[in-house]
């Protein structure tokens, strides 16, 4: 394979072209590109190396057919071996004191971090001038005292000079802070003498540099805003790549996809959850079924003992359960055939008289299914609240027992003296014959008058209409009495003041019930 050294392009006018005489052609130039090129297998900042390059050109002249020495790549000659290599080289080894190795430098180790500069020395001066001879600070102590000051800080508040406004005062922590500060980390602020008179210089010189570090550091990037390019102290900058432009609906694409991929992944999840949690419930399933047939045969083996009789399986648990029918479904409604010219399809002509017939028909089903209504409501009642305007179509047998007694009405004008037997009010019915056999004589009811008639005030005031009292027996034999149109005379209780009235009228004491002086009670008296 040979390689040219530049690309044939297309003659141009816009292009300018270098004009040469014959003479100045080199011939050689064209034979160089017909050479076949042979990798070196090294780099090419490697390729100058001088055996190298002439171990190349040495293979080149072979390729071209001259006759040329022979050159190689000098190397340590490998295939002897040394006899007396062990008097030479003796292995001596000697074990280490501990198999831990750790990579601490020997700052790290030995001395204090903080490096004193020249404004601290001036102000260690001055310090120590104040001092006797016995009592000075030497730049050792200096040191540590400071290292153990950024030290605490770095712990306690480590984003002190980040975003700090320039115009609010800075908080430091004062030599207190720092004593309990030092307690907690277990730092040796407390061991030295001079801590807290330097305190106020350390305070100072961390206010001047609006609360950074004393000690020196790498500068980093602290953002987008405090970027500077052009800052050479600015060190392991972050790489910028610059994203591939993309189109919108090839992100909506690949936004698509990775949606796609979210909700099969939350399905195989979910479904492996579903999985898990069946085959936990049908361990549990058997253990329990484990445990209610070996309960089972305890019971059955106390049974024996004890000569008890029974159907064992009374005490299944776990009884066969019946299928459900299944429901067949029902045939599809047939619909009928549609014309083409949309019209309906013709209906069979009706006479009136079927109209007429299935109208009456309508009627009398509505009829009965409202008796029905009605026979269910009242089941279990027999009403005869009535029987003061109608005769009674029913009278019930006296062998049966009656949830309600024969209803009677009284007049408020004969309570006094029980009502005779020819009174126009009480008369016998004629005897109604029952299902038994039985004979039994029907009492029925009369009023004032057989239909009710509105009265004027006026009359009212002379002819009070009558008072009606019915008996009627409850549960637990209780007899009950209903009165109607009794009204109280006010004449006869003129004495009496609305208070006395509002209190008799609310009264509930129990001695009334003992009290068997009242028409009420007498008329209920002579009906025994």
């Amino acid at each position: 394979m040979t390689a040219t050294r530049f690309r044939q392009r297309k003659l141009s006018t816009k292009a300018a072209l270098q004009v040469i005489d014959d003479s100045q052609i080199d011939i050689t130039d064209d034979d160089t590109r017909h050479i076949a090129t042979i990798e070196s297998g090294v780099e090419r900042t490697e390729e100058i190396e001088h055996h190298l390059q002439a171990a190349i050109s040495a293979a080149n002249a072979a390729a071209l057919g001259t006759k040329v020495k022979a050159a190689f790549i000098p190397t340590p000659d490998a295939s002897k071996v040394i006899p007396n290599y062990e008097n030479l080289y003796r292995k001596v080894y000697s074990h280490p004191h501990s198999y831990i190795r750790f990579s601490s430098t020997v700052e790290d180790t030995s001395g204090s971090l903080y490096c004193i500069d020249e404004e601290d020395d001036e102000h260690l001066t001055q310090f120590n001038s104040k001092k006797s001879q016995g009592t000075l600070c030497s730049e050792e102590n200096f040191e540590e005292v400071m290292s153990e000051y950024e030290t605490l800080t770095s712990l306690k508040q480590p984003f002190l000079g980040l975003g700090e406004d320039e115009n609010l005062p800075m908080h430091l922590m004062s030599y207190e802070e720092m004593q309990n500060a030092a307690f907690e980390c277990d730092s040796k602020l407390g061991d030295y003498t001079y801590a807290k008179e330097l305190h106020p210089w350390w305070e100072q010189r961390r206010t001047k540099r609006k609360g950074k570090p004393l000690m020196a550091s790498l500068k980093f990037e602290q953002g987008q805003i405090d970027k500077d390019d052009g800052d050479p102290y600015v060190c392991f900058r972050r790489r910028e790549h610059r994203p591939a432009r993309k189109t919108r609906r090839t992100d909506a694409q690949s936004i698509d996809k990775l949606k796609r991929l979210r909700l099969d992944m939350e399905r195989v999840r979910s479904l492996a959850n579903c999985v898990l949690l069946r085959e936990e419930t049908k361990k549990e399933n058997q253990i329990l079924e484990a445990k209610v047939y070996f309960t089972r045969f305890k019971l059955k083996k106390y049974k024996r003992d004890f000569n008890i009789l029974d159907n064992d399986d009374d005490d299944l648990v776990n009884k066969p359960r019946n299928k459900r029918a299944v429901e067949v479904p029902s045939a599809p409604a047939l619909k009928a055939p549609v014309r083409h010219d949309m019209k309906p399809p013709e209906a069979d002509l009706v006479q009136l008289e079927d109209l007429h017939k299935l109208r009456r028909r309508n009627i009398e089903q509505l009829v009965l299914e409202n008796r029905k209504k009605r026979q269910f409501n009242n089941a279990g009642w027999r009403d005869q609240t009535v029987e003061a305007f109608q005769q009674s179509p029913f009278t019930p047998p006296s062998d049966k027992p009656q949830p309600f007694r024969q209803v009677r009405t009284y007049y408020a004008r004969q309570l006094l003296s029980p009502p005779p037997s020819a009174s126009p009010s009480l008369s016998p019915a004629s005897p109604t014959p029952l299902t038994n056999g039985i004979m039994q004589p029907r009492i029925t009811f009369q009023t004032a008058s057989p239909t009710p008639i509105k009265r004027k005030r006026e009359e009212e005031e002379d002819e009070q209409e009558p008072t009606r009292f019915r008996i009627r027996t409850g549960r637990n034999g209780r007899v009950m009495i209903d009165r109607r149109g009794m009204k109280l005379n006010r004449k006869d209780n003129e004495f009496i003041d609305e208070r006395v009235r509002d209190r008799f009228a609310f009264d509930h004491d129990d001695s009334d019930e003992d009290y068997d002086g009242s028409p009420i009670a007498k008329a209920y008296n002579r009906d025994k």
